[in-house]
């Protein structure tokens, strides 16, 4: 549905995007991660024809014509208009042939704000007026949806609340890309991530398999005592990385081993083990390993 390859942009001598590839197909829920400052803004930017790019190729629904729905980081949502006043207007804006008030009640129905309706947006909070830029993007029932930061700036409920919703968007097949900083909303909604870092994508795979395949990368991390450099350089020996701060000791095996394996390794070397654990990668393991070269942030 939305192929990405080798696309560049750069705002004068700045290079933002250094030839990033995204594949995105139907029904995809694309999570795609990076810090602040990584790029992701001006992707979206590029994909929904806001800016330009330098080099590249983008096709999107394989070039038949297509109806998208977009939500920026922060809405701008005239504060004087009742939110049923605003979708009335977001329906004349895209030429909406349908009922007006029956499909404004709609998306707001599906946004959970029917009841505040008839409020001005600007008594509305901040997850409030998130949700209906939302129910804005979807007016029209687009085939993609693109969503920039739905989540960021929200308390723990208004966060909750968009995380339903992006949920409940997945029915019907279309296609829907968000971005975020925030590992846990992605880990909850996603089928397929992309990490942007140093303007590349450096990961991009299904959610269930980067989650499986976290399952199966382990290190360990104890607290130890009398221990040197020599004795370091011996477990490195043994195809071990090994860092250490302080007393604190990080092991990560590149083959495979047990823990009783590791336990022994460290025990021959002579090295005393006040505390031992077992630590598995998560997401958010995943994405500081990868991205962890990464120079100061930019600016999206």
């Amino acid at each position: 549905m939305i192929k990405i390859e080798n696309l560049h942009k750069s705002y004068q001598s700045l290079k933002v995007l250094d030839g990033i590839n995204i594949n995105a197909e139907q029904g995809d829920v694309y999570g795609f991660i990076g810090s602040n400052g990584s790029g992701k803004t001006t992707t979206m930017n590029i994909i929904t024809k806001l800016i330009p790019y330098n080099e590249g190729k983008i096709t999107i629904n394989d070039n038949k014509p297509y109806k998208l729905g977009y939500l920026p980081e922060t809405p701008n949502i005239f504060p004087y208009l009742t939110g049923f006043e605003y979708l009335s207007y977001i329906a004349k804006c895209c030429n909406y042939q349908g009922d007006i008030n029956q499909r404004n009640e709609e998306v707001l129905r599906l946004v959970r704000l029917f009841k505040a309706s008839k409020r001005k947006v600007g008594g509305y909070s901040r997850g409030m007026i998130q949700r209906l830029g939302i129910a804005a993007a979807i007016y029209d029932n687009p085939d993609i949806l693109i969503l920039d930061e739905p989540t960021s700036a929200l308390d723990p409920e208004g966060r909750l609340e968009v995380i339903k919703i992006i949920n409940s968007l997945k029915e019907g097949g279309r296609t829907i890309i968000f971005s975020s900083h925030i590992l846990d909303d992605v880990e909850r909604v996603a089928t397929k991530i992309g990490i942007l870092s140093n303007g590349k994508i450096v990961v991009e795979d299904t959610i269930n398999n980067i989650l499986k395949k976290s399952k199966e990368m382990i290190s360990y991390g104890l607290i130890v005592e009398d221990i040197d450099e020599n004795k370091l350089d011996n477990l490195r020996k043994h195809g071990l990385i090994v860092t250490l701060e302080e007393q604190n000791l990080e092991i990560e095996p590149t083959t495979k081993m047990s823990s009783n394996d590791i336990l022994k390794l460290v025990l021959n070397e002579n090295i005393n083990i006040i505390k031992f654990e077992e630590k598995r990668y998560d997401l958010e393991r995943i994405y500081m390993e990868v991205t962890k070269n990464e120079p100061n942030k930019r600016n999206d």
